[in-house]
């Protein structure tokens, strides 16, 4: 069983870790681990989600034997797919507490809980939102919603928790976010013309809003308690299966029960499109306890610009001279970012490394002092 923390290393044992244990768990890792992580994690998410496209849309595509309407059941995908990320993160929390359930209960107090049901509501609010809004507005609208997620972590982060970021990390959200719209919205055959209804506008609106409150507090869960990555799935998941539960009965009823039970094809697609979306949540919480929401936002929102960048590789598809450029105005911003993230990160490697060395110092001054006495 891994060893409990001792009273002394905790602020009333209340799962708020002591000055010393921050000191400890920030000790930056060496720059070519963070690499190697961020590639693991890059991969892992633009693969999973990429599969899990494949599967999302084919559950659309299936029709009812009896009436020959199509699978229409947002809200009950998004209350199976909590359910199978609950599933795997609660096994995943229990393996890595060694089945220690008083570590897992170290941590559940008012504060973690009220954060983590208001993190579940902002996190469904916003994918439900996002989904219902991109029927209803125009290509331009729609560009702008997907490209700008990281835009709202960074204003949400300041003004909940007064939150700051280096200023390479200002740059690169408005480089990439700016490079992507241009990327996106000067793509040939774009469906431009479409209207957009103010209900569509204003779910791309509460889209928005969600996310900016979304990730920065998950942020202030891990700089607060130690969050790790199957606690944030566990908990995340848990109050978005209550509160999908809730929204499901209240918008749908038992309409998607029914459609599944006479299609069972539907079940399997649900449950394999689940499966993969659970597998993205190991990375995607491993790359927000790793880099933070600013850079996994940065991951998710790049996902589908590397898909068509792939593509152009691939099957020589055609890039004009803006998406070019928007192309390296993003490998720009990004290495920026990367370049001078790991500058800061070997300055304070160096900084701990001198601190460590004169606590030795000190500690053998003492010691020396203490047998001449």
């Amino acid at each position: 069983m891994e060893k409990m923390p001792s009273p002394s290393h905790m602020n009333g044992m209340n799962g708020v870790p002591t000055e010393k244990d921050k000191a400890v768990r920030h000790h930056p890792p060496p720059p070519a681990f963070d690499l190697l992580l961020g590639v693991l994690c890059v991969a892992g998410i633009y693969v999973s989600y990429s599969i899990f496209s494949v599967f999302q849309e084919k559950i659309y595509t299936i029709r009812d034997a009896h009436s020959g309407h199509k699978f229409k059941y947002g809200v009950f995908l998004v209350s199976c797919i909590a359910f199978c990320a609950f599933i795997v993160g609660a096994s995943g929390l229990l393996i890595e507490k060694r089945l220690n359930l008083a570590q897992i209960r170290r941590k559940i107090n008012q504060e973690t809980v009220t954060n983590f049901a208001l993190i579940s509501l902002t996190y469904v609010g916003a994918m439900l939102s996002s989904n219902y809004a991109l029927q209803h507005v125009n290509y331009p609208t729609q560009v702008l919603v997907k490209s700008a997620k990281m835009v709202p972590v960074v204003v949400g982060g300041f003004l909940l928790f007064r939150k700051t970021y280096p200023w390479y990390d200002y740059l690169s959200v408005f480089l990439v976010t700016t490079s992507l719209i241009c990327f996106n919205l000067f793509k040939e055959g774009a469906k431009k013309h479409a209207v957009s209804t103010f209900m569509g506008v204003a779910l791309c609106f509460v889209s928005l809003l969600c996310d900016g409150l979304t990730g920065p507090r998950q942020d202030h869960l891990m700089k607060k308690y130690h969050v790790t990555k199957f606690e944030h799935m566990t908990f995340t998941n848990l109050f978005a299966l209550v509160w999908t539960a809730l929204f499901m009965f209240v918008l749908e009823g038992v309409a998607p029960v029914t459609f599944c039970i006479n299609n069972p094809s539907a079940v399997w697609a649900v449950l394999l499109c689940a499966s993969c979306s659970a597998l993205g949540q190991i990375f995607i919480f491993l790359s927000l306890t790793s880099f933070g929401a600013l850079y996994l936002s940065l991951m998710t929102t790049t996902r589908k610009f590397f898909t068509i960048l792939l593509s152009v590789v691939l099957y020589g598809h055609h890039l004009n001279a803006i998406q070019w450029t928007s192309v390296f105005v993003i490998f720009a911003g990004i290495f920026l970012q990367t370049y001078c993230k790991n500058g800061d990160n070997n300055k304070r490697t160096k900084q701990h490394g001198k601190e460590a060395e004169m606590s030795g110092k000190i500690t053998a001054a003492e010691e020396k002092e203490g047998k001449n006495s």
